[in-house]
This record gives structure tokens, C-alpha cells and sequence, in this order.
């Protein structure tokens, strides 16, 4: 089933004036030692672009990204960055601690695993092998969620050489166990330059846009958090976060 994103009218340039955003975005890394780290081919620019649409809406964005991530720049957006993995939670507390947000797109590509251990100074090369431990790093959308349970958060769900109706479900599965409003699924064998096909799921398991660029995802994230706006200021709640808005 698929329910249309419907479109917005007026003035798009301040449309999100009065809010405020956090966008996550780009790869993490975690250091072995204190040379080498594990990370991903996350680029960070569907985050980048994200922040710029909303900044552009008239919100204010603050962009969290990692060392070596495509970079937000432009009015209204306030950018953090860290340099690992382990920083990250400490960052987003402070954020959420400090500003009162209205809606989150957590588009970072946050480490599955970690090492169990780091090696101090660095492991010789040329001997023995270098065996890896990895364990389950932190799910850091339970931290978003808890630090700000009336934001609409967006959620990121990548999989491998997933049909449709199995991205659909995966991402349905994800939104339910961490509780993030939205969730935007898409396939790592489907992207290409210029190409990003993704699908955004709603709290019913529907199907609300199916974009096919980077640019169309962060246009239509931005359409999401404007009608959470829309819909606060003509209700008594104090909280932008629906699950109803489409």
C-alpha cells in the first residue's frame, strides 16, 4: 500500500523558520590502535544535503558529522564534528541537552561493530597477524529517541540486494524496536551516481515517497518535518511529533 506525500504550498524559503533540526550524517570510524580504524563508504552527502534543504526552509540545523564526511555549509546551519565513534553519544546528549529540536534525520552511518579493545600506540606491521574481537556498538537512535521523545526522528535503514516488499518489512521492523517516526529504506545495489532510489515508511508500514535521487530524499525529509510543523501550530500540542501528519 502506498500513501502519497502530498505536496506543500506557500512560502518554501521560511517554511521551517521557528525550528530547529538535527541531521546526522556520514561514515564513523573506530580506532584499533592509534593509527588505524575500521569505518564504512558512507560519503555523507545525502546528510549534507538534508541539512541544506532545511536550512534553505528557514530551520535551524545543527549537522553532526565525522572527520572526512562531505561537509553542510551555508545560513543557519551549525555544524559539530567528531573525530570517532566513542564521541558521538557524548555529542548528541550535549546537542539535545542544550537545544530544544523539533525533528532529527539520522542519516549517519553509525558502526554496527567495534573493536572490544584498542591497542595503545600502534601494532607493529610486518609480524603476526592482527586478530580482531568486534562487539555490537551502541544503538545511538535509542539515545536520540530518549533525549528527545517528542522529535520527529527519522530513522536510516541500508540493506544488500533487497527487493521492495523486503525493504518495506525491515524497515517496518526497525521503526517499531527503536521508535523512530519515519524510517527511509533503500539498497546498497541500487545506488549509483546521481541514482538513490529509497523508499519512506511510515508508522503503518506504508509506503509515503519513493524517491529516486539523493536531492528528492532530503526535499522530501523536509516536507515531512514542515507538515509536523503545520499540523503542531494548528493543534493545542506543544510537540511537532505526529504519527498521523500523512
Amino acid at each position: 500500500m502506498t500513501d502519497k506525500l502530498p505536496g506543500i504550498s506557500g512560502d518554501i524559503k521560511h517554511s521551517l523558520e521557528g525550528t530547529k533540526i538535527l541531521v546526522t550524517s556520514g561514515p564513523t570510524r573506530a580506532y584499533l590502535d592509534r593509527i588505524r580504524y575500521l569505518s564504512n563508504t558512507s560519503t555523507g552527502e545525502l546528510g549534507s544535503l538534508i541539512a541544506c534543504e532545511c536550512a534553505r526552509r528557514g530551520a535551524k540545523v545543527i549537522f553532526v558529522y565525522c572527520d572526512g564526511s562531505k561537509k553542510a555549509e551555508g545560513t543557519n546551519i551549525y555544524s559539530r564534528e567528531i573525530l570517532e565513534i566513542n564521541e558521538l553519544e557524548s555529542l548528541l546528549r550535549e546537542v539535545l541537552n542544550e537545544e530544544k529540536i523539533h525533528g532529527i534525520a539520522h542519516a549517519m552511518a553509525v558502526l554496527d561493530y567495534i573493536p572490544g579493545e584498542i591497542i595503545p600506540g600502534k601494532k607493529p606491521s610486518g609480524k603476526d597477524p592482527f586478530r580482531l574481537t568486534l562487539v555490537p556498538a551502541p544503538k545511538l537512535i535509542k539515545t536520540l529517541r530518549q533525549c528527545a521523545p517528542e522529535a520527529l526522528l527519522v530513522s536510516f535503514k541500508l540493506e544488500v540486494d533487497s527487493d521492495d516488499e523486503t525493504l518495506k518489512e525491515r524497515a517496518y521492523v526497525s521503526l517499531k524496536k527503536y521508535g523512530s517516526d519515519f524510517v527511509v529504506a533503500n539498497d546498497l545495489n541500487r545506488i549509483s551516481h546521481g541514482i538513490h532510489p529509497a523508499l519512506v515508511i511510515n508508522p503503518s508500514g506504508n509506503v509515503v515517497a519513493a524517491p529516486g535521487t539523493k536531492q528528492e530524499i532530503a526535499i522530501n525529509l523536509a516536507d515531512l518535518f514542515e507538515q509536523a510543523v503545520s499540523h503542531s501550530s494548528n493543534s493545542k500540542s506543544q510537540s511537532i511529533k505526529t504519527v498521523n501528519i500523512l
